[in-house]
């Protein structure tokens, strides 16, 4: 069971997927987790199982009222099967440019512990890179050699590579 890395530009909500890997023949018929994050950079909003796993299986419950604490169980008298996407977790953003929050799990426990889970936490990262540069030389005849100074603003994660399309073909 895992939560993913993302990055995210400044938005007012987000949702995130928590994933798992085969359930077939594991006879998983609950679920329970509690999920920490940063509340002054992400707050929850909702639990959705429309389009996941949990779609038209089992009975959901979560607890919104902790704050930094996130609680979610389901359950159900039939087993659960496949891989992917378990659940949605509907996030408003309230944090700033450059902020990020860890999305840790605290614990995840199929049925009574068994099968046990491995699980992988994840992190959200608010903002997006600003491309920025100027030019010593703004206007001249070809070949023009212009020196370029890089005054872009990196966001949460480093930039890591560039590309240029002057759009004159070269």
């Amino acid at each position: 069971v895992w939560l993913p890395e993302i990055d995210t530009p400044i938005v007012t909500d987000i949702t995130i997927p928590v994933y798992t890997d085969e359930l077939a023949d594991l006879n998983v018929y609950s679920f329970y987790t509690k999920i920490l994050y940063d509340p002054t950079v992400i707050s929850p909003t909702d639990v959705s199982v429309a389009g996941t796993l949990c779609d038209g299986w089992g009975n959901l419950s979560f607890n919104l009222f902790n704050s930094g604490e996130l609680i979610i169980s389901v359950f159900d008298t039939n087993a659960l099967t496949g891989s992917g996407n378990l659940i949605n977790i509907e996030f408003d953003v309230t944090g700033s440019d450059g902020t990020f929050s860890d999305l840790e799990f605290e614990f995840f426990v199929y049925n009574d512990g068994t099968p046990s889970a491995d699980i992988s936490d994840g992190v959200i990262y608010i903002g997006t890179p600003v491309a920025e540069f100027t030019g010593d030389i703004t206007e001249g005849f070809s070949p023009l050699v212009i020196n370029f100074t890089d005054l872009s603003v990196a966001g949460p994660n480093a930039i890591t590579e560039w590309s240029w399309d002057f759009g004159d073909g070269g």
